[in-house]
């Protein structure tokens, strides 16, 4: 039996929908964003860091994408007002959105991503829109969006280690 590891993908973004939405019923949008700061899935999943409204702020770890795992927390057994969010939207012709800033060293990914989900009429969300804009691919840039370089974690050498824990 083979056993494939995943790569980890750090994100850093946002979530939207349109404040004309989001004023057709404020507390359900509060509860759901609630919700799925709440939702995870074992060690993947988002994690709200600000909430106003109709935006949240997060950081994140997806398996191998941030987007896989967005698409696996917008699941009605993870968020109990999916379904009701998701009536509301479809019927607005609105739409869900996720920006956010995406770094996989594994595989030297380090990419702007867009990602705007519609619903069907099940309340299963259908991605319409993606972009992914690659960054190049450099230390300073990593830094500048917010993520620790693979370089910075030395697993391998234990006193490197040890010193920046004393200092």
């Amino acid at each position: 039996m083979e056993v494939k590891m995943a790569n980890l993908a750090d994100a850093n973004g946002r979530a939207y929908v349109d404040y004309e939405i989001y004023e057709l019923n404020p507390k359900l949008f509060d509860t759901f964003w609630r919700q799925l700061k709440a939702s995870s899935l074992d060690e993947y999943g988002i994690f709200i860091t600000t909430f106003n409204k109709n935006e949240i702020e997060f950081q994140g770890t997806g398996r191998w994408t941030m987007g896989n795992t967005i698409e696996g927390i917008l699941d009605p057994e993870e968020v109990s007002t999916l379904s009701q969010v998701a009536t509301l939207v479809r019927e607005n012709q609105g739409l869900l959105h996720f920006e956010y800033d995406e770094y996989e060293p594994g595989s030297e990914i380090l990419r702007a991503v867009e990602l705007a989900f519609s619903f069907d009429q099940a309340g299963k969300p259908i991605v319409v829109e993606e972009t992914m804009d690659d960054y190049p691919y450099s230390k300073e840039i990593i830094e500048s969006l917010g993520f620790m370089p693979l370089d910075e974690l030395i697993f391998n050498d234990r006193s490197q280690i040890n010193a920046k824990l004393i200092n």
